[in-house]
């Protein structure tokens, strides 16, 4: 299998991220990037910088935050069932693309 990578949603608590990469890595996976998918919501915005700040620091992997949208436009927050069916397309297109290129992805 290729590389490794996590792919995980992003609600106020950044850590939630952080503390999955660490316990991936304990257990010996090589995780070579983190991947968040996001809404754009205004509770959402000091964890993106948090998380963008914390991997920018780090040498042990790359990240990448995915927004969430719907016919185009940003979702701000899981409002409604358009909203959260536009998070599952884009949870869908992100694994799916992670898996094409032969990565193993840890949800």
């Amino acid at each position: 299998m290729g590389q490794h990578v996590l792919v995980a949603t992003l609600g106020a608590e950044p850590q939630v991220v952080t503390l999955a990469f660490d316990l991936l890595r304990g257990k010996g996976y090589p995780v070579a990037e983190v991947v968040v998918v996001h809404t754009l919501g205004e509770a959402v915005q000091p964890a993106l910088r948090c998380l963008a700040e914390e991997f920018a620091r780090s040498e042990a992997c790359g990240y990448r935050a995915i927004p969430v949208e719907r016919e185009g436009w940003p979702v701000a927050d899981l409002r409604s069932e358009a909203d959260t069916a536009a998070l599952l397309r884009t949870l869908y297109r992100t694994i799916l693309a992670e898996k094409r290129a032969g990565r193993c992805v840890h949800l």
